[in-house]
């Protein structure tokens, strides 16, 4: 039987032989997954299943073929598993495609939703700003004011507070600032939360003005320094509560050096400087009130120019004690 080489519509050369009865035009067809009729070299084939081995050689003949001359076979592609395979594959990608579209339309949804949440977030924030300020302005530097009865009741209970059942029938007292031992007439039962600051906030910590907890025993020229924000109490735990000196010209000018100020020399500011507090082993001061102060200190301090931004901190252990979160509204 004679053997010939055929070359496919994709240029896939192959042999293939002629049967018995000649060449099998269905099996060609089958071969090369295309529908008949069929081309041979642009001779178009009939649709009888077969061309007779009678028949070949002439026909071949007629195509101008030769053994070593590959013969063309075209067609129309048949529909077979390949082509439903295809079918199928094309309809996955549509799908998928479809489904690539709705995620993009509801990624552009989210995306408009999150960028509407962050416009209402950016207006609550600078809403937040703006009352803070407003109360921020309610806690400029004051002094505290009180009459003498009532300045000698609350100093009483303080001195009690602090130094033990008739510690304030004593002459002398501690300053808890530091560290002296002076007479009772010369100290003062310095506010930490001002008399002059609005009561509400306080109020809701549960405490009153005059509680001993708010009160700080200390020579009486350094209360109006307090008042000032020129020096704070950091609380750094529930035992240590820390001096820290904002004016710096109380630290470097040699005429401001001396808590005495004109009085003559004595103990400097330098000297309690980051010092702690001189206290007893169980009463201390509130450390919420500390925190407060502390921070608001800061913020005037930081805003005279008195020190750098972000310099010096409160930390958390300021905020520890029972209270409201003061630290998470009003101060940061």
């Amino acid at each position: 039987m004679p053997l010939r080489w055929f070359v496919g519509p994709g240029g896939e050369r192959f042999q293939f032989w002629f049967g018995s009865e000649g060449i099998n035009v269905s099996k060609l067809a089958e071969k090369l997954h295309l529908k008949e009729p069929l081309e041979l070299n642009g001779v178009v084939l009939g649709t009888s299943g077969c061309i007779l081995l009678a028949d070949a050689d002439s026909f071949l003949h007629g195509l101008g073929d030769t053994a070593e001359r590959a013969i063309r076979v075209t067609g129309e592609p048949a529909a077979g598993p390949g082509a439903a395979a295809s079918s199928a594959g094309d309809k996955l990608l549509a799908k998928l495609d479809e489904m690539d579209a709705v995620l993009a339309e509801q990624r552009q949804l989210g995306q408009q939703v999150l960028d509407g949440q962050e416009e209402l977030r950016q207006q609550v924030l600078g809403e937040q700003s703006v009352i803070r300020e407003l109360l921020l302005d309610q806690f400029k530097p004051v002094s505290s004011s009180a009459s003498t009865k009532k300045l000698e009741q609350y100093r009483h209970q303080a001195l009690d507070f602090y130094g033990g059942p008739g510690a304030s029938q004593s002459e002398t007292v501690v300053c808890m600032v530091t560290g002296e031992e002076c007479s009772k007439s010369s100290v003062t039962a310095g506010h930490i939360y001002r008399q002059g600051w609005p009561r509400t906030l306080l109020n809701k910590m549960g405490l009153r003005i005059h509680d001993p907890v708010n009160i700080i025993i200390m020579r009486s020229n350094l209360e109006k320094r307090l008042d000032q924000y020129e020096w704070t109490i950091i609380p750094e735990g529930p035992d240590v509560f820390r001096v820290h000196v904002l004016y710096p010209a109380l630290l470097h000018d040699k005429r401001q050096q001396y808590i005495n100020g004109h009085e003559g020399p004595g103990k400097r500011w330098a000297d309690i400087h980051q010092q702690p507090l001189h206290l007893p082993p169980v009463n201390h001061p509130a450390r919420r009130l500390c925190g407060l102060h502390a921070r608001l200190a800061i913020r005037w301090a930081e805003s005279e120019g008195w020190i750098e931004e972000g310099s010096v901190t409160v930390p958390d252990a300021a905020w520890e004690s029972p209270g409201i979160a003061d630290k998470k509204w009003l101060i940061d």
